[in-house]
This record gives structure tokens, C-alpha cells and sequence, in this order.
């Protein structure tokens, strides 16, 4: 009775609920069962992984590909020193290489620095020494008395000393105004330093080619070579660990360290990858790094307590010798290599510079740079152990195994160390797995391509087909319930039920929404959810399904993952609708046939809650998706890994707050296969902690098995650095020394010049750039930031921008800025990934731009700001007021004066001719009495005519506004945008259109010939066309539109007889709100679409709609929108209209400049300020023609 109302209800409300009428099927042959083969084991650790490195050379703009030295400033800018190219300088974004154009010494840099004052000193080999503060360089060379101009290695000491190791001089010291000089003849070991560093108590150290390495305690050198224990003579590179133990590199024998009284060395038989090391460098988590000559980068996990036995102790015997070898091979385990083969751009490694986010950058001789991001992402294929690269599937088992089912490759076990496959060459009868599960008793189940589904219990495979009472043989899903049924969902059959004796199966007949089910999920009521193939989802509660679909709300009727939060939530991924939630309060009501929910649903109520790429997700299909310990949602999409933060907490937030993992953001992982993710719950059984819970493991698109460790990511705690880095005027780029030129020497000049400009200057255009500018007045440039300070702006140069960065080395895309102009804007700027910022038209006053950078963490940054002024023009100056005061009221005196003066010799006049004249007047009443009756019967006349046409005018206007969408149809259609409608007179010849048809919006700015009462008239014509061909031909292409309409309007002209030349230019668009697609045709009238600050301009078609030589059929334009991109169309009114200072047109170009300035403004704003403009650009001049803008906001 209870299914029964139940079925009743749900029809009745449009929600297919179907009572199911199934069975058992008697196995039609008992399941085949088959020993399992021995697998196929491989160790994963003799097949390395892919790392995560990202690799920049000179096509990503690095100035060579030869890196010798690299450094990281306080700023958080990097800096590559190149072998004959330079030295590079990235922040983030963009790469800035300096040379010997620039004022560079030399453009081969072998070591770079910065000293406590933020200089960058550069050691060239074979120029000197170049100190850059930001503006200039100045070289030092053994003139100034460097004691050798070829430099290994430069370091600023805590008492600010600038050390310099040289190639055959020795070492100098800088004091900040004279040099010292150490040589072998003041203790030096050797003469060739190519490595120093400073100690934790202050001494410093000196690595020397032939000589070992000497220690100065600031008065004495000790020496240090192999006969101390040092691995060689020959040091190239030294740094100090967390324990405060010295490691040096050597050329040919490996590294030493050295813990303050004895040495012990570390070669390729202790792990090292090559004995050949140019860099040592300690990273933040305490490990060392090695980068080696031919061998990539080693890393030396500095947790190991094991040192080095050396062979004097341990070579002496058979029995010692062994344990050596054991002794090593456990040391071994602490060094990790990384080549070519892990994704190092080049295994010549002469630096290595970690970053603030902790990502370690390599500077290689031959392959430019690599940055790597550490062991959140490491990828995996058949060159790394796995039997097949296209992974379907995953499931980790209660030991801690993870089970990967593959596209031809059968199934593989990996517990930690070896990887087991099983193939049909072990029993099973599929390679190709598509799903796996293992069941209440530790059996798993193999769901296959044809060969039905398998289950094995460690020792043989037990196997299922349509011949037992399977619906099909080809399982998409598996999945088991509370009650230890198992689930199987098919490519074509259905939905089959294993009881453990016997299958039960449902199809479309049954009540199923589709007979294809990529999922399958059980709720907190022990309902089950299939997401099927096309049909949405059905619902299951033991006796009939509810089926749900896109008219309930559901986001796309192609189902491909159904998850369950811990809260019972069900997160539904589809196949190009993005997500959709169904809270669990939501599946109560559901369950318990509450009354509101039905009466929701009958009433049309949606009860998904849907996100889409406009609410942050990267890609509408979602392919898979887990949930963390955390409680952050991850789904796997067409664009990798979409993060929400909080999950289902951040659901009703305005802005949910995401992480995205793509090949875009530099992870290595382009997208997912359909339910092929899992999360470790367990750990691998060899594991005795759970430092793997958490991990998520991915089968990729692109043919490989992706390692996600979100613990792993590196992550920068710590605000940004932001800064201003240019001050543009009126657009362009300013050399803000060269406009101070008297008070800079000729070299900065020079060098500021080609910075700006790119070029030396000709003297004709130096000096017409300083004419240009000379009334710009500031006090001086900034020394840190190089920005002019004090800036006062005259009114010819009120348009203002800005260029600034957040340095963020590792991942700047994910960077996002906010911005504020104090006194322009009421509020600040929306969130943005723009590094500009411009404001246009202001008026005088005192202005302060503020900024602030959001990191990839989410962490704002304090804002930073610049002031400046505006001066008014010079018709607005306090003066230029006094003399209007001072001359009105001088004027105000002489008219009444003069009026006075006037008015007095007038009088006597009038008193002679009234006199004259009263005799006449009497003479003449009588005749004009008559006249006047006359008069006044005219009069009456005229005033009737006037009324009538009048009347007629009005008439005309209302029939006009009858045919123009209202306020309300504007408001509802256009959701954000404005209409600017101006006619020139009572009635226009330019009029706007909109027609919502197809779940489309078409709308357009048109202009009609002529104006007034002509152009009305024509406006009218166009007007229906317009309609007709849309909502009675049904034609809906905008270019066909208005072929049609152009047939329509001449067809209508040629009846009054005669050539009628009218016609109309119009701009017409077709949008589609919930895709972002925009349609557009243009006669004669163009589009403009402003992204993100920048105006994309779109031609129309050189004709009318009307009669026109040689017409063509109009062009037919499709464009994909972004959000907050904004749409405006327009007749030519506006631009046309004269009127300023020197009574010219407004023109295209002065509207496209006030439109990006007033682009971040909301859309009724907008019309606010383009109406003003109008006005004071107008003045009491006369408007010369109709004026009609549209604009629209998506998104």
C-alpha cells in the first residue's frame, strides 16, 4: 500500500518513480573458478618516477640557456647568471635580461649577491665586479683595485663585507670604500677561490681549485686539504647544515663533511649521482642538495643518522668489505637522484636557489632553468614499473594495497614496494578492468570489458558472466551496500544485485532512469543512487525508483561519479553540466516523503544545488571525486584537480575559495579518467605510520598514474611582496630621469634610456619626449622603488597607470590583485589577475593608489600605496575664478550704468512722443480695432494647426516607445547592463531592439536615416522587420537576420514608389546567458567587448540595411565569452556629438578611452558617467543626432 501511494505521488509530481517488478535468476551454469597465476612483481623503486619540475629556457624568455649562478633577492626576485648572455631577473611573470647594453661589466656571470642595503652585486668572468642598484650599474675592476677581474664567487659577510674570490688574485674584501686583498702570501691555500661562504660563528671559508679549502677566523687562515681527510684539493662549492657541520663539494671526488674535527666523504658509492659537484645548498626542511657536473641533482635526507665507514676502518678484510658494501647500501636509501629521466631540464647542474614558497630551482649549463616543486605530484608508467599507462580505476583494500585496474594491462597490486599484475595469463578473463571493489569478507571483485566480473580471495578467481544471471559483460561500476550486496552497474543492461547466491537485475522497465550506469552510491538511509548514461539519477529504496534529471535541477543528465560526504551529502560529477548537491537534509525528506519537498518538486522547485565554472570550478566535466581528511572536496576534471575548500561548508558562501592542479597552474596532470581516483585511508602494508593517509592516486587521460600529495604542496606562509613597479602617463612608458636629466651623471641617463625604451634615444626624440612632459612636476626619485615622488600631474596629462607584481616565483598565475584609487573610486577593484591598472578623465585633486596582492595560499598582502596630485586646467584655477568674480561684478556695475543712463534719456524722450503719438492713437483705435479682431481670428487659427501637429509629434512618440522594449524587459533580459537612449528630438531615428527567443537574448543598437519624424518613421519599418524575420520566420542566425530584414525593409520601401534610399546601420547580438556565447552581425555599426581592461574591437559589414550597390550576405560572428566580460553596441550619435574646449567631435577613440576607465564601475554607474561626459562635452551646443548605447555584463 505505502509503494503504491508512493508510486501515485511521485507521477502525479513529475518525478518517474516506477514500482519494480524483478527477480532472481537461476543461474543458468554454475561460475567458473581458476587458480590464479603467479603474478608478475616488479620493484617500483628500480624504475624512479616522473617528478615535478617545470623547466624554462630561452623561449620562455631566460637570456641563455648556459646557467652558471643563480640567487634569490629579498624582494623575492631571482636571478640566473648566464655564460656570455647576461644576467636574468624574474618575478614570477615575466623575465628582464640586462647585458653589456645595459651597463653590465661583462655578460659572462659566474656569482651573484645582494648586501644589506639591496644592491645586486655580479661577478663577471673577466670584467670585474658590477654593482646594481636598481638604476645603474657601476663596475669595479682591479683599477679600483679588485685584485683580479675574473670572479668565481661573490658573499656579503654580517659585518656587510663584500668578499670576492677570484680566478688567479686570490680574495678581495670590500668595505664600502676601499678593497683588501688576500693572497698565498698572506696564508691563503691557493690563489683560484671558487667558493666562499660565512659560517654560523662568523668564519669565513674559502673553497680553492688545487689548494683544499681555507678557514679565516678574521685575523688567521687555516688550511685545510687531503691530508686533513678532505675529499679533495679541489673545492667548488660549500654550505652549512642544520647541525652546524660543513659540506664541501669537490671536482672529481665527491663532497665532504666536516663536523669540526674530522671529515667524512660521500661519493656515487654512497648514493652521490656524481663525484663531479658545482653546488651544494641546504634546503629549508634541513636536506642538502648536490648539483653535479653529469649526473642531475642528488638530495641527502639529513634524517639519516647513518656517516659514511671509510675505508681504512672497513676495507681492511673479506668480512669488512661486505659490510661496507652493506653499510653503503643502506646509505644509499637517504640519497634521492633527479636527471633528465624525473623531468630535469639538463643533468649539468651548477646551482641551486630555493625560493620563498620552497620550491628548489636548478640552473643548468645547457638547459636553462628548472624549478622543482617537490613530491606533491610524482607521475607513473609502464617506464616506471606499471604493466599498462591508461588506469581506469583504484581501490585500496583494507591491508593498505592499492588495486589498479587498466585499459589492456589487466589488474595490479601495489603494496608500497612491488607492483603484482594479473593478467588473463593468470586467470583473469578481461585485461581491460574497468572497476574495482573489495567486499565485507577482503575479496576483491574485477569489473571487466566483456568478461563479466571477477572475484578473487587471494588464491584463485572466481568468475561471472550472463551465463550465471549477470545483466551484461561489460561492468562500468561495482559497489557494495550495508546489507553485503553486491552492485554492478552495466554498459547496457541495467543494474544487476549479487546477494551472494544469486543475481538480481533492473532495467529501464524496472523503473531504471537508463539502462547504461557509470555509478553507483548508497545513502545515509541505505537508499542506492544510480548515475546513469543520459538519463540523470534513480534513487532506490527497495521497492521502487525515483528518478531525477535536469528538470529537477540536476546539472547535466550524464552521470559520471556520485560521492558521498561525511556529512551524507551526494556530490554528483556529469559530463558537462559541472556538479550538482543534493544535501542530505534534502535526501531526508526524500526518504521520509516529506510533504514540502514533494510540493517542491511538483511546483518545479529545483533542489540540486549546482556549480559551474562561474561559481570556480575549472571544467563542467567532472569526472571523479574523494574527499579529504580535511574535509576539502577534490574533483577530477577535464582540467585536473579543482580543490573546494571546506567542501559542503562553503557551499552558500558568495565566493567559494579553490585550488586547482593543472598542467596551466605547472602540475603535471591534464585531466582524469572516469572514476579512477582514490584517497589512502590505511597506508601501504610495509608502512608502520601514516604518513601516506591522505595521498590521492588519479589515472590520467593523457596515459599515466598521478601521485597527489596535498601535504606535500609547497606552500608560502607568508604575505606577498608587492610592488609598484612603473608610473605610465596618458599610456606610455616614462624615463622619469630623463625628465630630472640635470641632476643625473650621463651613464645613468644612458642606462635608464635603454631600460625604458629598450634603445638609446635620439637626441631629437629625448628631446621632444622632455617638451612633451616638462610641466610634470615631482621632487626627486624614490631610491628603493625608482618611482617619482611628489608627482603633480597638469590637467593635459590626467591619465594615469600603474604596472606592479606580487613576486610569487613559483606559482604567480594564481596571484590575484585588488586596487583602490582614493578619490576616483568608491570602492576597490574586483578581484583580478591583471598587473595594470589605468584611470583616465580626472578631475583635480589629490589622489592615492593603493594595491594589495593575494598569494596562492589565499594570504592579502598590506597594501601598498602611491599619492599624487592633479592640477586643475587653467580655465579651473583659483585665479582664473578670481578674475571670473572680479569681472562679473565689474561687468554687473557698467550694465547698470549704462541701463540707468539709458533709461533716463529714454524717458524724455517718451515723453515727447507720447504726446505725438496720443493724438494719433486716437486717430487710429478705431482701425485697429478692427484689425485686431482680425489678428486674433488668425491667431486662433495657428494655434489649432500647431496643436494638431503637435499632437501628432506625440503621437508618433508613443507609437515609437510602444515598439521599444521597456525599462522592465531591459532590467529582466539584460540581468546587469544600461540603456543610454538620447534622441535629438521628441521622436528618434535611432532606436534599441530586444527579443528574448530560444533561450537567447537578442538585442541591438540601431540607427535609422535621418532624425525626428523621418527617422521615426523609418525606425518603425526596420523595427517589425527586425521582429518579423525573428519570431514569425523563425530565423535565428544574425547574419541571415538581417539579410532577411534587409529584404523586408526594401520590399516595404519599394511600395510608396519611387528609389527610397532609407535604411539603417545596426549592430545586432544573439547572447546565450547560461553558456557565455555570443552571436553578432554589424551593418556599418561595430562591436567592442572589454576584457579585463582591454577593449577587443570587431568590425561590421560595409553596408546598410536598405537598397546599396552590390550587397553581400552579412558576416555571421560567434565569440566565447568570459565572465565580467562586458558587451557594448552603439550608434554613431555619441562620437558625432560636438562640443569641449574647442567645439570638435567626441570621436571613437575619446569614448573607447573613458569606456576602460570606467570599466570596473557597475553598469548603472557606467550609463551615469557616460550620460555626464555627454552633457559637459555637449555644453550649449546643439545636440546633433540620436544617441543610444547598450551595454551588458555576463557572468
Amino acid at each position: 500500500m505505502k509503494t503504491n501511494l508512493l508510486l501515485f505521488q511521485f507521477l502525479f509530481l513529475l518525478s518517474s518513480t516506477i514500482s519494480v517488478n524483478s527477480f532472481a535468476q537461476e543461474s543458468i551454469s554454475p561460475p567458473l573458478t581458476v587458480s590464479a597465476g603467479t603474478p608478475i612483481i616488479k620493484q617500483i623503486s628500480s624504475y624512479p618516477p616522473k617528478a615535478n619540475f617545470t623547466n624554462f629556457d630561452t623561449e620562455e624568455g631566460l637570456a641563455l640557456g648556459t646557467i652558471t649562478c643563480g640567487f634569490m633577492d629579498k624582494k623575492g626576485n631571482l636571478w640566473w647568471g648566464t655564460d656570455g648572455g647576461g644576467v636574468s631577473h624574474y618575478d614570477g611573470k615575466k623575465f628582464t635580461n640586462f647585458t653589456t647594453e645595459q651597463g653590465l661589466a661583462h655578460n659572462s656571470i659566474y656569482s651573484i649577491t645582494e648586501d644589506r642595503n639591496g644592491n645586486i652585486w655580479l661577478g663577471t668572468l673577466g670584467g670585474g665586479v658590477s654593482h646594481y642598484d636598481g638604476k645603474t650599474f657601476t663596475t669595479f675592476t682591479t683599477e679600483q683595485g679588485l685584485v683580479h677581474d675574473r670572479i668565481f664567487r661573490i658573499i656579503e659577510d654580517k659585518a656587510g663585507n663584500i668578499w670576492m674570490g677570484t680566478d688567479r688574485g686570490g680574495v678581495s674584501r670590500y668595505d664600502g670604500s676601499s678593497f683588501a686583498n688576500f693572497t698565498t702570501e698572506h696564508g691563503l691555500a691557493n690563489n683560484r677561490v671558487f667558493s666562499i661562504m660565512e659560517d654560523s660563528k662568523g668564519n669565513i671559508w674559502l673553497g680553492t681549485l688545487g689548494g683544499g679549502v681555507s678557514q679565516y677566523d678574521g685575523k688567521n687562515f687555516t688550511n685545510f686539504t687531503t691530508d686533513q681527510g678532505l675529499v679533495s684539493n679541489v673545492i667548488t662549492s660549500i654550505t652549512e647544515d642544520e647541525n652546524g657541520n660543513l659540506w664541501f663539494g669537490s671536482l672529481g671526488d665527491g663532497a665532504s663533511r666536516y663536523n669540526g674535527s674530522s671529515f667524512s666523504s660521500f661519493t656515487t658509492e654512497q648514493g652521490l649521482a656524481d663525484n663531479s659537484i658545482y653546488s651544494i645548498t641546504k634546503d629549508k626542511s634541513g636536506d642538502i642538495w648536490f648539483g653535479t657536473d653529469e649526473g642531475g641533482v642528488s638530495r641527502y635526507n639529513m634524517k639519516s643518522s647513518k656517516l659514511p665507514c671509510q675505508s681504512n676502518t672497513c676495507n681492511h678484510n673479506l668480512q669488512l668489505r661486505q659490510e661496507l658494501e652493506k653499510h653503503n647500501q643502506e646509505l644509499r636509501k637517504s640519497f634521492t637522484t633527479f636527471t633528465n629521466d624525473q623531468g630535469l631540464a639538463h643533468s649539468s647542474v651548477w646551482s641551486i636557489t630555493e625560493d620563498n614558497s620552497g620550491s628548489i630551482w636548478f640552473g643548468t649549463y645547457g638547459g636553462g632553468v628548472s624549478r622543482y616543486d617537490g613530491e606533491s605530484f610524482v607521475s607513473y608508467n609502464t617506464e616506471h614499473g606499471l604493466f599498462e599507462n591508461s588506469v581506469f580505476s583504484i581501490t585500496e583494500d583494507r591491508k593498505g594495497n592499492l588495486w589498479f585496474g587498466t585499459s589492456g594491462g589487466g589488474v595490479t597490486r601495489y603494496d608500497g614496494e612491488n607492483l603484482a599484475t594479473f593478467t588473463t595469463a593468470q586467470g583473469l578473463p578481461n585485461d581491460r578492468v574497468y572497476c574495482i571493489i573489495e567486499d565485507k569478507s577482503g575479496n576483491m571483485w574485477f569489473g571487466s570489458n566483456g568478461g563479466g566480473v571477477t572475484r578473487y580471495d587471494g588464491e584463485s578467481f572466481t568468475i561471472f558472466t550472463t551465463a550465471q544471471g549477470l545483466a551484461h559483460d561489460v561492468i562500468n561500476t561495482i559497489s557494495n551496500d550495508s546489507k553485503g550486496n553486491i552492485w554492478l552497474g552495466t554498459a547496457g543492461g541495467g543494474v544487476s544485485r549479487y546477494d551472494g547466491k544469486s543475481f538480481t537485475n533492473f532495467t529501464t522497465e524496472a523503473g531504471l532512469a537508463h539502462n547504461s550506469v557509470w555509478n553507483i552510491t548508497e545513502d545515509e538511509s541505505g537508499d542506492i543512487w544510480f548515475g546513469t548514461a543520459g538519463g540523470g539519477i534513480s534513487r532506490y529504496d527497495g521497492h521502487s525508483f525515483t528518478n531525477f534529471n535536469t528538470q529537477h535541477g540536476l546539472a547535466d543528465n550524464f552521470i559520471n561519479n556520485i560521492t558521498k560526504d561525511v556529512k551524507g551529502n551526494l556530490w554528483i560529477g556529469t559530463s558537462g553540466g559541472g556538479l550538482s548537491v543534493l544535501k542530505q537534509e534534502t535526501i531526508n525528506e526524500l526518504s521520509t516523503e516529506n510533504t514540502t519537498t514533494l510540493e517542491k518538486i511538483k511546483s518545479g522547485d529545483k533542489i540540486f544545488h549546482n556549480i559551474t565554472k562561474a561559481d570556480g570550478l575549472a571544467d563542467l566535466v567532472v569526472y571523479d571525486m574523494i574527499e579529504t581528511p580535511e574535509g576539502n572536496m577534490v574533483f577530477g576534471t577535464n582540467l585536473g584537480y579543482s580543490i573546494l575548500i571546506g567542501g559542503a561548508k562553503n557551499l552558500d558562501k558568495e565566493k567559494m575559495e579553490w585550488e586547482y592542479y593543472n598542467n596551466k597552474t605547472g602540475y603535471p596532470i591534464k585531466d582524469l579518467n572516469t572514476n579512477a581516483m582514490c584517497i589512502i585511508k590505511t597506508g601501504f602494508p610495509y608502512k608502520k605510520s601514516t604518513e601516506n593517509v591522505g595521498i590521492i592516486w588519479g589515472g590520467c587521460g593523457d596515459d599515466k598514474l598521478i601521485r597527489f600529495d596535498p601535504k606535500a604542496v609547497k606552500r608560502n606562509a607568508n604575505p606577498l611582496p608587492v610592488f609598484i613597479q612603473k608610473v605610465k602617463i596618458n599610456e606610455n612608458n616614462i624615463d622619469w630621469y630623463n625628465l630630472e636629466a640635470n641632476t643625473h651623471d650621463s651613464t645613468t641617463l644612458s642606462q635608464q634610456e635603454v631600460i625604458t625604451h629598450g634603445q638609446l634615444l635620439s637626441a631629437e626624440v629625448r628631446d621632444s619626449l622632455r617638451t612633451k612632459y616638462a610641466d610634470i612636476q615631482f621632487e626627486g626619485i624614490d631610491k628603493n622603488f625608482f618611482l617619482p615622488e611628489n608627482l603633480i600631474l597638469p590637467s593635459r596629462h590626467n591619465s594615469i597607470g600603474f604596472d606592479f607584481a606580487g613576486i610569487e616565483t613559483a606559482k604567480n598565475f594564481m596571484v590575484r590583485y585588488q586596487y583602490i584609487l582614493e578619490g576616483y573610486d568608491k570602492d576597490w577593484s574586483p578581484v583580478t589577475s591583471r598587473t595594470s591598472a589605468t584611470f583616465g578623465n580626472m578631475y583635480e585633486g589629490d589622489y592615492i593608489f593603493k594595491l594589495r596582492a593575494r598569494s596562492p595560499e589565499g594570504i592579502w598582502s598590506t597594501p601598498v600605496s602611491y599619492a599624487f596630485t592633479v592640477l586643475p586646467p587653467w580655465w579651473r584655477t583659483w585665479w582664473m575664478y578670481l578674475i571670473y568674480g572680479t569681472s562679473a561684478i565689474g561687468l554687473i556695475g557698467l550694465i547698470v550704468w549704462w541701463n540707468g543712463r539709458r533709461l533716463r534719456k529714454r524717458a524724455k524722450e517718451l515723453q515727447k512722443e507720447v504726446r505725438k503719438a496720443t493724438k494719433e492713437i486716437q486717430k487710429k483705435n478705431r482701425n485697429l480695432e478692427s484689425a485686431n479682431n482680425e489678428i486674433t481670428e488668425q491667431k486662433k487659427v495657428v494655434e489649432e494647426k500647431h496643436k494638431e501637429i503637435t499632437d501628432s509629434i506625440h503621437y508618433a512618440k508613443r507609437i515609437q516607445d510602444s515598439i521599444l522594449p521597456s525599462e522592465e524587459t531591459l532590467s529582466k533580459d539584460l540581468k546587469d547592463g544600461f540603456l543610454l537612449y538620447l534622441p535629438k528630438d521628441v521622436v528618434a531615428g535611432d532606436f534599441y531592439w530586444m527579443e528574448q527567443y530560444h533561450g537567447k537574448v537578442f538585442f541591438a543598437a540601431a540607427d535609422c536615416t535621418g532624425h525626428g519624424v523621418p527617422g521615426a518613421l523609418v525606425s518603425m519599418v526596420c523595427s517589425n522587420a527586425l521582429s518579423k524575420t525573428l519570431l514569425e520566420e523563425n530565423i535565428t542566425e544574425t547574419g541571415k537576420l538581417l539579410d532577411r530584414t534587409r529584404e523586408l525593409v526594401i520590399e516595404r520601401f519599394a511600395k510608396s514608389g519611387g528609389e527610397v534610399e532609407d535604411g539603417m546601420d545596426i549592430s545586432l547580438c544573439a547572447l546565450d546567458m547560461k553558456t557565455m556565447i555570443l552571436q553578432w552581425s554589424g551593418a556599418n555599426n561595430p562591436l567592442w567587448v572589454m576584457r579585463n581592461g582591454n577593449l577587443l574591437k570587431h568590425k561590421a559589414d560595409r553596408m546598410p540595411i536598405g537598397k546599396y550597390p552590390a550587397p553581400r550576405p552579412f558576416s555571421t560572428h560567434n565569440f566565447q565569452l568570459e565572465k565580467n566580460d562586458i558587451i557594448y553596441v552603439f550608434s554613431d550619435g555619441y562620437p558625432d556629438q560636438f562640443g569641449g574646449p574647442n567645439g570638435k567631435k567626441f570621436m571613437f577613440k575619446q569614448l573607447d578611452k573613458l569606456l576602460i576607465s570606467i570599466y570596473t564601475r557597475k553598469m548603472n554607474e557606467q550609463k551615469e558617467i557616460l550620460q555626464k561626459s555627454f552633457e559637459d562635452w555637449k555644453g550649449d551646443l546643439e545636440q546633433v543626432d540620436d544617441v543610444c548605447i547598450i551595454g551588458v555584463k555576463v557572468g
